[in-house]
């Protein structure tokens, strides 16, 4: 949809470069919830809550990624999002 109304497909935030970067955790919170997933009360908290993590993880790496943009744009620099960032279409 965004394409069709004229936006450039940019992949700027990606949660698999934060999932690499914590792989450990994750391995220990996929472990954690398999243990108890036959049972009959699994445990889904380990795994939710890893992934929670990694979703604020993105979230400040992608807050910090617009506010730069955001600083290119105001000192007349070309950003990689400058529609995005302000909402509007090219």
């Amino acid at each position: 949809m965004l394409l069709r109304a004229g936006y450039a497909y940019v992949p700027y935030s990606i949660l698999e470069s934060v999932i690499e970067k914590t792989k450990e955790q994750y391995d220990l919170a996929l472990r954690q919830m398999q243990g108890t997933i036959r049972g009959k009360k699994p445990d889904w908290r380990p795994w939710v809550g890893y992934f929670l993590k990694a979703l604020q993880r993105q979230k400040q790496r992608l807050e910090t990624k617009i506010k730069r943009e955001r600083g290119l744009r105001a000192c007349g620099s070309v950003g990689l999002l400058p529609n995005v960032v302000e909402g509007a279409p090219p």
